[in-house]
Parts: C-alpha cells; sequence; structure tokens
C-alpha cells in the first residue's frame, strides 16, 4: 500500500510545530534582546540567506551540467553510427542502443532480458560460444566476424568487439560493441572470386603458352628439316650434277684436250645459275635481305609480285596507308611471316582469284588486313601446316598475339576469307 501522503502529513505537522515553537521563542526573547543584538540577529539570517542562494545557484548549476550530461550521453551512446549493448554474465541484453536495435530490425525494448545468442545465425553458433569461453576479465577482445538474424529481412555479418567491465555496484557485465561489415563481406568475396578467376586465367594462360612454345619448338624442328631436304634435294643434287660434269670434263680431257672441257661448260653454268637461285630463295625463306634493305612495305609489295608470278591465276591488290617510320622494326618480321602464310594457305586451300592486302591505321591500331574471294571455311577448322612448316591459322594467331596484338578472322563457304591482325603503337 502506498503511504506517502501519510508521511507527508506527518511531516507538515512536525513542520507546523517547530514553527510555532520558534515563534514563542522568538516573542519571549524578543522583548529583552538589545538593538544590538537585533541587528546582529539580522545580520545572520542576512548572510544565511546569501549563503542559500549561493547554494541553489550552485543547484542550479550542477543541474544543467547534470543535463547537458545526459545530452551528450544521448548523442554518444543513443545516436553513435555503431551499435551498443551490455550483456550479463549469462549473456543477457541489459542495455542497447537504438543503432543496435535497427540494425535487428526490433525495438529497443523487445531487445532487454534476451539473450545475445538468439540473433546469432546458427552456423556461427559455435564461434560465438568459443568465442565467449576466451573472453579475459579485463583485457578487450580480438573482432569476432558471424552472421546476426534480423527480423523481417536477411542475415548480416557484423564485427564483434567485446570488453568486461563492472556497473556501478560492481557486478560483471559485459560491454559490446558491433558494427555492420556487409559491404565489407561482399567486397572480399568480390575480391576471392576475382582472384580465383585470375587464378584459373593464369593457369590457363600458362599451359596455353606451354603448349605454344611446344608448338614453336616443333615448328622450328619442322623448318630445319624443310631446310636440310631443300639443301640436299634441291642445292645438293645440283652440286652433285656440276661434280659430274666437272668430272666428265676432265675425264675427256685426255683424248681431245680443250673440245670436252667447252662442250660441258654450257651445262656446268646452267646448273651453277640454278644452284645460286636455290641458295637465293631458301635465304629469303629464312629472312628476307630485303626487309632489312628497303623495309617492310617493299617487301611486301616483293612477295605479292611474287606470289601473282608463280600464280598466275592469282591478282593481288596492295592498299599501304602508313609511312614504314611509324612501324616499329621488331613488328616488321611478324607482319611479313602474317603476310607470307595467309598468301601460301590462299594458294593451297582456298581456291580464290583476288586477295586483297591492305596495312594501314585504324584509330590508334596498326591493322593488317588480308582478304580473298575463295570458297571459305569453317573457322574453327584447324589449319593445315604449310610448306614452310608454320601451323597455319594457329601460327598466325600465335604470331600476332606473341608481339601483343589481336587476330580475328571471317570465313564461311562460298564467301571467302578475311583475316584481320591489329597491334597499339608505342608513343613515339
Amino acid at each position: 500500500m502506498n503511504d506517502q501522503p501519510k508521511k507527508l502529513k506527518e511531516l507538515r505537522h512536525r513542520a507546523e510545530e517547530v514553527a510555532s515553537a520558534s515563534a514563542a521563542g522568538s516573542a519571549g526573547s524578543s522583548a529583552e534582546a538589545s538593538p544590538a543584538e537585533l541587528r546582529r540577529l539580522l545580520q545572520e539570517l542576512r548572510v544565511h540567506q546569501i549563503e542559500l542562494e549561493m547554494q541553489n545557484e550552485e543547484l542550479r548549476r550542477v543541474q544543467l551540467e547534470l543535463d547537458a550530461s545526459k545530452t551528450r550521453y544521448f548523442d554518444l551512446y543513443e545516436m553513435a553510427p555503431v551499435g551498443y549493448c551490455t550483456l550479463s554474465e549469462h549473456g543477457l541484453i541489459l542495455e542497447a542502443n537504438l543503432r543496435w536495435a535497427s540494425l535487428l530490425g526490433l525495438t529497443q525494448g523487445k531487445l532487454v532480458g534476451r539473450p545475445l545468442s538468439q540473433f546469432i545465425s546458427p552456423e556461427d553458433q559455435t564461434v560465438y560460444y568459443h568465442y565467449r569461453r576466451r573472453l579475459g576479465a579485463t583485457v578487450p577482445s580480438p573482432a569476432l566476424e558471424l552472421r546476426l538474424l534480423r527480423a523481417q529481412a536477411p542475415s548480416f555479418w557484423a564485427s564483434l568487439e567485446s570488453t568486461p567491465w563492472q556497473d556501478s555496484e560492481g557486478t560483471a557485465v559485459l560491454l559490446v560493441a558491433i558494427s555492420d561489415i556487409t559491404p565489407l563481406k561482399e567486397i572480399e568475396d568480390s575480391l576471392y572470386r576475382l582472384n580465383a578467376d585470375l587464378e584459373t586465367q593464369v593457369r590457363a594462360r600458362t599451359l596455353h603458352l606451354g603448349q605454344m612454345h611446344a608448338r614453336m619448338l616443333t615448328a622450328q624442328e619442322d623448318e630445319r628439316k624443310r631446310v636440310a631436304l631443300e639443301l640436299h634435294d634441291s642445292l645438293g643434287q645440283t652440286l652433285s650434277a656440276i661434280r659430274l660434269m666437272g668430272g666428265q670434263a676432265l675425264a675427256g680431257a685426255g683424248s681431245q684436250p680443250g673440245e670436252a672441257e667447252r662442250a660441258q661448260l654450257p651445262g656446268m653454268m646452267k646448273a651453277l645459275a640454278g644452284a645460286i637461285e636455290e641458295v637465293r630463295r631458301i635465304s629469303i625463306n629464312l629472312r628476307p635481305s630485303m626487309l632489312d634493305d628497303l623495309g617492310i612495305l617493299a617487301a611486301l609489295s616483293w612477295l605479292a609480285r611474287g606470289f601473282m608470278n608463280t600464280h598466275p591465276a592469282l591478282k593481288v591488290s596492295q592498299g599501304f596507308e602508313v609511312e614504314e617510320a611509324m612501324i616499329p622494326e621488331a613488328l616488321k618480321i611478324t607482319l611479313f611471316r602474317i603476310v607470307q602464310e595467309a598468301f601460301q594457305n590462299t594458294v593451297k586451300h582456298s581456291q580464290a582469284t583476288e586477295v586483297r592486302l591492305t596495312l594501314g591505321m585504324v584509330g590508334d591500331r596498326l591493322t593488317l588486313q588480308i582478304s580473298d574471294n575463295g570458297k571459305g571455311f569453317e573457322p574453327r577448322t584447324p589449319g593445315q601446316q604449310d610448306s614452310l612448316g608454320g601451323l597455319g591459322l594457329t601460327s598466325m594467331r600465335e604470331r600476332t598475339e606473341f608481339s601483343g596484338g589481336t587476330f580475328a578472322i571471317t570465313a564461311s563457304g562460298g564467301n571467302g576469307t578475311q583475316l584481320v591482325a591489329s597491334w597499339v603503337l608505342p608513343e613515339p
């Protein structure tokens, strides 16, 4: 039963008794008090009044400071961008700020008295259990990342930091700060996936480079084999024929001095001319001297004329819209080999009658384009090896990409073939 009114009534009665007694005493003594005594009493009353006023002013100042402190507490705790809560020894929520309540999608009143573990995702309950067991007596804990459940919304990732503490009554509590790190986790997941993709690409690229290196070694061995066969079958036979004719001339010189030698000279000169031509052809195939002497544009024109001379039914048109000085030296041999292999593929497989060769700038890229009016082919069909021991379309693509360019080919049955290779040129 509430007895507050009764206490107030008793207090009022006591105050009236004290006031009556004070008034009676003052009346009895005032008649006997001297003027000096009265002045002294009046002075004491004034001093007492001033003292009370000063005490009241101090109380008002303390009250203002207390109000300001409460406002700062509200701003720092309730309006903080980080969630704060106080846990009991058993993990019950004793107090929580507005941010903590908003993170869970509940009001503050619905949080107090409930265990924090109730809001932790089932997947992270074991992690939280071991985390609570590792907490020291006074040392703040390292951050723990776990998933929290949210009312009427998906769970989210949170960083939880705890500090053991004692409240004003000396009871052990746990101060907990919680931050939403879902965006950070999403970035970490994206970086993890990106890193995994990059590792996959690196492995694939390493495998591709290894295969390309193996094919290049094979191509080199095929090239050496081709040169060896040409030296043996072509130049070797020519030199053997010259030797045979020379031997016959020497054998006949004893019976008819001078006549036999002169009879063998035309054949020997013709054989020597053929040998010289074979040496020149093999040398050009290995490294065209014109490329070093006159440049890539002249070498490509020479290459086009040579194919038209060798294959009269094939017409090659040219269009060069770039200056020789703009083309890097390291790229010239690549351009020459790509055109050489493209021409040979055209002759061997396309049944084309017209070929268009262009080299120029398209935007900031040096672009080589070779197109024909042949029968075309399916782009996924592997290219066949040509007479130079290359790997056809695969070789052209790898030459382009290995030199830092991009390669594309368009081909379909009956509509010809178009090959495009391009490179971004370095700044002059």
